[in-house]
């Protein structure tokens, strides 16, 4: 598996877990609404971990090593 894959590996999962996070929160607004719950509370971690995978992946697609940089 090249360092290019794993980077497409890591964004598809930031985006994934962030679509997963805006279907959770419509879900919860939703509960809200009918009064089934009455308040809720996002850690801070579960809404930065998928803008690390992000960028993470970010990093290694554009990061490049110097021998590369310079054969190409």
């Amino acid at each position: 598996m090249t360092k290019r894959e794993i980077a497409f590996l890591l964004i598809g999962l930031g985006f994934g877990l962030m679509f997963a996070e805006v279907v959770i929160f419509k879900v919860l607004v939703s509960l809200y609404r009918m009064k089934f719950i009455v308040a809720y509370a996002w850690d801070w971690v579960i809404l930065v971990v998928p803008a690390l995978l992000l960028l993470a992946g970010m990093v290694l697609i554009f990061y490049r090593s110097r021998s590369t940089r310079i054969s190409n």
